[in-house]
């Protein structure tokens, strides 16, 4: 399914985020991950000056007057954070008159520049651009920026959190997490966020990325101050790089440029793209989509960390290629991928988290608690597709016309996907149908998108086997749901969901398209965190009470098709309204489905249905 951010109102709370977020990771939180310190923060080439200042740190005198010690609040570790920056890391700031006098002294004549800036706020409105009001404990932001009260989360590198409790380190795990949320949507391109959680005596590091969240063993502040100072250090010294900043997207004085190739062919060029982009991820685990249109109005550049599944999307556009109404691939490449990050980590030694009841409760060891077939992490690629046509979102329709005719051409790419290139969508959406320009009649033209959740229905695969049931949940099919509600995430795969997934998408555009928010608010219900309210809600409004609680609600633009949402759902549940489940003729569903579109769209060109312009 999809990630936690479509779920309504997910992130009104810090309660209801926290909640989301531990979902969307759940069984990817690990800790005192092995070689997680020397993977990390030795044997790079900036490790030896972190030795070095730890040296000089120990020999002289530390942070005098500001001593590290137990129980330190906030006031008093900013004062030993700047006093340890000013001190010991300012100096490897370019360009710097070195002070042989000076007894922290360390810097040689070829060490690097140091590259980030300890900082922190006080106040909600030094933060800009976040999808919350934040104030951060501790952070780093890049070295060369303007020294100014007004920070920006683009611009952070890596995240800390504070506490003298440690029986609240829980807590301020989470809160962590909330804002390296906030990190990865001002950054959607982000490959990994380093964070560090100080609680009581003791301190925590992480790292947290597409797949889920690892951290180091816990260090005593006092007996092993060295791993903190150097750690510090570290962040401090990494490349972008090293800190999982995007390389892809060069930004030039307010514009934004990609390397592409038109076709497998032709050399990489350099394309400006629309530094905004259209769409972006809006929480951490997940496939993490960001897609930006050409300036040229040509492609649509989607860059994606996939599934971790063995065949990706960029598979599954190969064997659409041949099929109309569905999105060309002209070209793609492999980016980054998690494995290359955690290289080196040995996971078959750490505790995994388990959240219950708002705690967390950790495994002893994974050999007992993990199976030998069970991944420790999503094995997720970075890939970059170079997309046609260039589109916009279906509810930019500007006539009931185009909105059908639209989603009839989406429902004949979804069958000729289906039965020419052997794929199965599985995730039919709003989100995933766009239209295209205005051909020389002025027509647009419907094309489906985003074929990740997809599955080869071929000799290898096919609808026999029981798979994880995908999906955006507010267009589920019924019988998706139902399994939900009883616990069940498998289920044979069909093209008779996906049909009925379609049929939602016209239901949520007859009741929304052109219409109050009040009527945008309505169908809410269908795609909470209770798997169960989802199932017997949908049903509800679908089975028992279809002409109160959807037919009234239709727009008034809509009130010319009522018809045709009564034909669909008696061709999808048939006339007595008993049919969910998938079966061996489903794809026997699309011939009426077709010919219902077509002859209300002829009626539309007839001039025989009246509708509002």
């Amino acid at each position: 399914m999809r990630n936690a951010q479509e779920m309504h109102k997910y992130d009104k709370t810090c309660e209801s985020l926290t909640l989301a977020l531990k979902g969307e990771s759940a069984n990817y939180v690990y800790k005192n991950v092995g070689n997680f310190w020397e993977v990390n923060f030795e044997n790079s080439r900036w490790s030896p000056i972190t030795k070095r200042i730890w040296e000089s740190y120990r020999d002289n005198n530390q942070c005098l007057p500001h001593i590290f010690k137990e129980r330190m609040n906030e006031s008093e570790l900013h004062a030993w954070l700047y006093t340890f920056y000013d001190r010991y890391l300012k100096q490897f700031r370019t360009p710097h008159k070195p002070n042989l006098q000076e007894p922290t002294f360390i810097r040689t004549e070829h060490d690097p520049p140091v590259r980030g800036r300890f900082a922190h706020t006080t106040e909600f409105k030094q933060l800009d651009s976040g999808k919350s009001r934040r104030k951060l404990d501790f952070f780093i932001e890049g070295a060369d920026l303007p020294d100014v009260p007004k920070h920006h989360w683009r611009d952070i590198r890596v995240v800390g959190e504070f506490t003298k409790s440690p029986v609240k380190k829980e807590a301020k795990y989470h809160q962590l997490t909330r804002y390296i949320r906030e990190i990865f949507y001002a950054q959607p391109l982000r490959r990994f966020v380093h964070g560090f959680v100080m609680h009581g005596l003791n301190a925590e590091f992480w790292i947290l990325d597409r797949s889920g969240a690892y951290s180091s063993s816990e260090i005593s502040l006092i007996e092993n101050e060295e791993k903190l100072v150097r750690a510090l250090s570290s962040y401090a010294f990494m490349s972008d790089e090293e800190l999982g900043l995007d390389t892809t997207i060069r930004c030039v004085n307010g514009k934004s440029y990609i390397n592409i190739r038109d076709n497998k062919d032709t050399s990489e060029r350099e394309i400006e793209i629309d530094p905004e982009p259209i769409s972006r991820p809006e929480t951490i685990v997940t496939r993490a989509n960001v897609c930006h249109r050409t300036k040229d109005e040509m492609y649509m550049v989607k860059l994606s960390w996939g599934s971790g599944t063995e065949r990706s999307e960029l598979d599954y556009l190969e064997l659409a290629k041949p099929v109309n109404g569905v999105v060309d691939l002209k070209w793609s490449k492999a980016i980054h991928e998690v494995e290359t990050h955690r290289a080196g980590l040995d996971f078959s030694t750490a505790y995994k988290v388990y959240f219950r009841d708002n705690e967390w409760h950790l495994s002893h060891g994974l050999h007992s608690k993990t199976s030998k077939f069970e991944p420790y992490f999503r094995k997720r690629k970075l890939t970059l597709a170079l997309l046609s046509p260039n589109g916009r979102p279906l509810k930019s329709c500007r006539t009931l016309r185009e909105f059908l005719s639209c989603l009839l051409d989406a429902i004949i790419g979804h069958r000729d996907l289906y039965a020419k290139a052997n794929v199965l969508h599985g995730d039919v959406s709003e989100g995933n149908i766009i239209l295209t320009k205005p051909d020389a009649d002025g027509k647009s033209r419907g094309i489906l998108i985003d074929l990740d959740m997809s599955t080869s229905v071929d000799d290898k695969v096919n609808e026999t086997e029981k798979t994880k049931i995908t999906g955006t949940v507010k267009y589920m099919a019924i019988e998706l749901l139902r399994n939900m509600s009883e616990g069940n995430y498998s289920i044979k795969k069909s093209c008779r969901y996906d049909l009925e997934s379609f049929f939602y998408v016209f239901l949520m555009g007859c009741l929304q398209y052109g219409c109050s928010s009040v009527n945008s608010e309505y169908s809410k219900s269908w795609y909470t965190n209770n798997t169960s309210l989802n199932y017997f809600k949908k049903k509800g409004d679908i089975i028992e009470n279809f002409e109160i609680n959807i037919m009234k609600h239709f727009s008034s633009s809509f009130d010319s098709v009522k018809d045709l949402a009564r034909d669909l759902r008696k061709v999808l549940f048939g006339e007595n309204l008993e049919q969910f489940a998938s079966t061996s003729n489903s794809a026997q569903l699309y011939a009426p489905i077709i010919s219902a579109f077509k002859n209300v769209i002829t009626q539309i060109d007839g001039m025989k249905l009246i509708h509002p312009p």
